[in-house]
C-alpha cells in the first residue's frame, strides 16, 4: 500500500474596499487551495428509497462550485458518472463461513448514531439494532463482547423553513468493529443476503451504513488493494494530466502568435470564450458553445468591416498566412479538432474539457501579460510554422 498527498498551494490575496472599490489598506490574506487538474473518485452509497433520485442526480456530467471563495472564481469541479466494477463480497453466509468461530462481526461503513432505551446517546449498537440487516437478535448476545470503535461529535442545522442549529450527537465512526458472540453456542441462522445494510439513526443523512463479517478482517490485503485501485487510476490520469501541461502551454504559445495583439481584440471577447468553457458540461458542449458564439461575432464583424475597410477582433488575418484564415475560424478548427493536443502523447488519458479550458487559459494568460506590460510573455519562442 503508498501514500499520496492531495497537491495544494499558497495563494495570496487583498480584501476589496466595497466603497472605493480597491484593495483594503492592511488586509492581506493567505489561502491554502487544493491544486486544479486532480480528479477524486468515489462510491455513494444511499438507502434503497433514494437510490432514484440520486441516480437522476449524477446521471448527467455538470459542473458545480464547492469550497469556500467561490466569488473569486474557486471551486469549479466537473461531476461525472463513472462505471467500474465492485469487488464481489459473496453473501453474509459465504463470509461467515471464512470465519472460523461463530461470531457476528460488523463492520461501520459511514459514522453511525446510536442510542439506548432512554434514548441517550451510546457508543455500541445492541443486538436488536440488527434486525434490518436480517440477523436474528435471539441467536446472539444483545450486547458486543469485543469492540474496537472511537467516536465524535456531529453538528448541524435544521433545512428550510427553520433551519436552526441542531441538538449535537454522538456518533461512532466509519471503521468502528463489533463483535457479538453466538448465544450459549446455538447455532446462529444466517442470510442468504449481501449483509450490507442501514442501522441506527439519520440513515437518510448517511449515517450508519454496515457489513456484516466484512472481507477485510480474512484478507486485509486484498480488499485495501480494491481500495487503492480506483485512487491508482485517478493518479495515473492526474501523472498525464501534469505531463501534457507542458506541451498544451507550448500549443497556446503556437496558437498565441498567430495572430493575437492586445490591440485587435478586447478583454470581453477573451473572457466569453472562456466562460462558455467553464460552464459547459462536456467537450460536445464546449465546442457547440465556442462555434456558435464565434459564428455570430463573425457575422457582426463582416458587417462592420463593410462599412470601415478594415477587419479586426475576430476577423484579424493570421501572420504570414496564405489564404488569410481569420483568427476566429482558426480558433474554431483549434477547438472543433483539439489542436492543442496535436502530438501529444497523453491525450488519450487525460480529461478532454480540461485540457480545452487550460489551454485557453494559456492564451488568456499571454493576453493578459502582453497588455498589461506592453510586451509578450518572456516563454521559449516557438516556431508557429
Amino acid at each position: 500500500m503508498q501514500k499520496y498527498d492531495v497537491k495544494k498551494r499558497l495563494i495570496t490575496h487583498t480584501a476589496i474596499n466595497p466603497v472605493l472599490g480597491s484593495a483594503s489598506s492592511r488586509q492581506l490574506y493567505s489561502q491554502r487551495v487544493i491544486e486544479n487538474g486532480q480528479t477524486f473518485r468515489a462510491i455513494i452509497e444511499v438507502p434503497v428509497d433514494l437510490a432514484g433520485a440520486v441516480e437522476r442526480l449524477i446521471s448527467s456530467q455538470f459542473t458545480a462550485r464547492i469550497g469556500t471563495g467561490r466569488s473569486r472564481g474557486q471551486g469549479w469541479v466537473d461531476v461525472k458518472q463513472e462505471s467500474f466494477s465492485l469487488p464481489s463480497w459473496g453473501t453474509a453466509r459465504e463470509r461467515f463461513e471464512g470465519f472460523k468461530r461463530k461470531v457476528l462481526v460488523v463492520t461501520l461503513l459511514s459514522d453511525a448514531i446510536f442510542h439506548d432505551k432512554y434514548l441517550r446517546d451510546c457508543t455500541a449498537p445492541d443486538i436488536s439494532f440488527l434486525k434490518s440487516m436480517d440477523v436474528e437478535p435471539d441467536d446472539w448476545e444483545s450486547r458486543p463482547s469485543l469492540a474496537y470503535a472511537s467516536s465524535r461529535m456531529v453538528f448541524g442545522f435544521d433545512g428550510i423553513p427553520l433551519q436552526l442549529p441542531r441538538v449535537p450527537r454522538l456518533a461512532v465512526t466509519a471503521g468502528s468493529v463489533f463483535l457479538f458472540k453466538a448465544k450459549n453456542g446455538r447455532e446462529p441462522a444466517i442470510s442468504d443476503g449481501d449483509g450490507i445494510g442501514w442501522i441506527g439513526d439519520n440513515n437518510r443523512e448517511g449515517f450508519g451504513q454496515a457489513m456484516l463479517w466484512h472481507p477485510f478482517h480474512l484478507d486485509p490485503e486484498k480488499e485495501v488493494g480494491f481500495m487503492y485501485s480506483g485512487l491508482r487510476l485517478a493518479l495515473r490520469q492526474r501523472a498525464a494530466f501534469l505531463n501534457a501541461k507542458e506541451h498544451i502551454l507550448k500549443r497556446a504559445r503556437v496558437f498565441y502568435k498567430m495572430a493575437f495583439t492586445p490591440k485587435n481584440l478586447t478583454p470581453s471577447q477573451m473572457a466569453a470564450v472562456g466562460d462558455l468553457l467553464q460552464s459547459s458540461h462536456s467537450i460536445k458542449e464546449a465546442q457547440d458553445k465556442v462555434t456558435g458564439f464565434l459564428n455570430k461575432q463573425i457575422e457582426k464583424l463582416r458587417l462592420k468591416e463593410k462599412r470601415s475597410g478594415k477587419p479586426g477582433s475576430w476577423l484579424t488575418p493570421l501572420r504570414n498566412e496564405i489564404d488569410e484564415m481569420p483568427l476566429g475560424e482558426v480558433l474554431k478548427d483549434w477547438i472543433r479538432d483539439q489542436k492543442y493536443l496535436e502530438g501529444c502523447p497523453w491525450a488519450d488519458d487525460i480529461h478532454s474539457l480540461s485540457a480545452m479550458r487550460r489551454f485557453w487559459n494559456y492564451v488568456y494568460g499571454q493576453y493578459c501579460y502582453e497588455k498589461t506590460l506592453g510586451k509578450g510573455m518572456p516563454l521559449e519562442e516557438v516556431d508557429p510554422s
